[in-house]
């Protein structure tokens, strides 16, 4: 796959509410390959109207033989979110990943064992 310039895979469900599984499948035999950046995010975080609700999951899976992009992020975003399962990020590259600048991959926000001071 080959983009002339940014790569952009997102559920933006900031405020919003899903009720099952959010996921962002990439899954490709070949490569990426992007003059732009590669991104890959969930969004469900608070922008002030209260926090976005995952009934289940939220996972971002990529799979390439190779990467090949200006900036890489994978992110999870679940600040002043609830997300009733688990959050995770699966990389599987093969081959190499090359980034001109900077490489992230992080989950962000509530600790799904604390609600209101209680652990449940």
């Amino acid at each position: 796959m080959s983009v002339g310039g940014l790569l952009n895979a997102v559920i933006d469900n900031t405020n919003g509410s899903i009720g099952g599984i959010a996921i962002v499948n990439f899954d490709l035999s070949g490569a990426i390959d992007t003059q732009g950046d590669a991104n890959f995010q969930i969004f469900n975080q608070n922008n002030g109207s209260g926090g976005g609700s995952i009934g289940s999951d939220a996972t971002i899976n990529v799979t390439a033989a190779n990467i090949t992009a200006n900036s890489l992020l994978a992110q999870i975003d679940n600040t002043g979110g609830t997300i009733g399962g688990n959050a995770a990020i699966n990389m599987n590259v093969s081959g190499s990943a090359t980034v001109t600048n900077d490489a992230t991959v992080a989950i962000s926000g509530n600790d799904r064992g604390w609600v209101g001071g209680d652990q449940y």
